[in-house]
């Protein structure tokens, strides 16, 4: 889900080693979720923070448990 994918982006981008989702404020994850499901529907969100949710997903265990061997996809440029 939208909500679940936004915890576990938070949780690893915003919280130090130290602290977990639940130290964060509601209100500090209710506008991340926001801000999230707006990077997802911009054309303008920059490559590189989509690049970021993705290592994140592909790393999270629940995804590695599934045993997909998913590539992570990469542009090269081919001038």
């Amino acid at each position: 889900s939208h909500k679940q994918l936004a915890d576990v982006l938070y949780e690893e981008l915003q919280c130090s080693e130290y602290e977990d989702i639940e130290d964060a404020s509601p209100d500090e994850i209710r506008k991340f979720r926001e801000a999230l499901k707006k990077h997802l529907q911009r054309d303008s969100t920059p490559e590189s923070r989509l690049e970021q949710y993705v290592k994140v997903i592909s790393e999270h265990p629940d995804f590695v448990a599934l045993g997909l061997d998913v590539v992570v996809p990469k542009y090269v440029n081919h001038r």
